[in-house]
């Protein structure tokens, strides 16, 4: 054989396997993708169920609210996109927010036990009152951040755990 022939003969069989690769994977690619618009963003709703527990006890209320955004995370609620009170029945309370656009969010909790609507903090700022956020953050020190708290919510419906926290004891 010579070696033109040769040549001829690898670049071709190159080229189909690259062609049988393509045909074989690009449709798999495809269903991985989330739905998207050509501006790249999700399309549908979904429910969002945040169930919540670890509260200390039944008194008061849970306020919750959801974030789709950095913006006011976690403690200006006024920035959320949707705000719930939800009461506490054996220690244990859950929301249910309806036709969310799919998109990233992230959640928040606040064991309001003197149902006056805002978290009461001591002299040195830190909360007494219970609160917790999706995805569970572990930080030592201060609120969590959007991004660690924050899930995409595709066009099924999605139930987040959140397990509250008490920095401050109950005197």
């Amino acid at each position: 054989m010579s070696p033109i022939i040769f040549s001829k003969f690898a670049a071709s069989a190159i080229a189909r396997a690259w062609i049988f690769c393509w045909a074989l994977f690009l449709p798999l690619l495809g269903a991985c993708a989330p739905v998207s618009t050509p501006q790249g963003e999700c399309v549908g709703t979904a429910n969002l169920t945040v169930a919540i527990g670890g509260f200390r006890n039944s008194q008061g209320v849970a306020l919750v609210s959801v974030f789709r955004s950095s913006r006011g995370f976690p403690d200006e609620t006024s920035e959320a996109v949707a705000n719930r009170r939800a009461m506490i029945a054996n220690r244990r309370a859950m929301v249910v927010f309806e036709d969310l656009p799919c998109g990233i969010y992230a959640v928040t909790v606040h064991h309001d036990e003197n149902d006056n609507g805002r978290m009461d903090r001591n002299w040195l700022g830190i909360p007494r009152e219970g609160h917790g956020a999706s995805k569970d953050p572990q930080g030592l020190f201060g609120p969590p951040n959007f991004p660690e708290s924050s899930f995409l919510l595709t066009s099924e419906d999605l139930t987040v755990k959140i397990f509250l926290r008490y920095i401050h004891r109950k005197r």
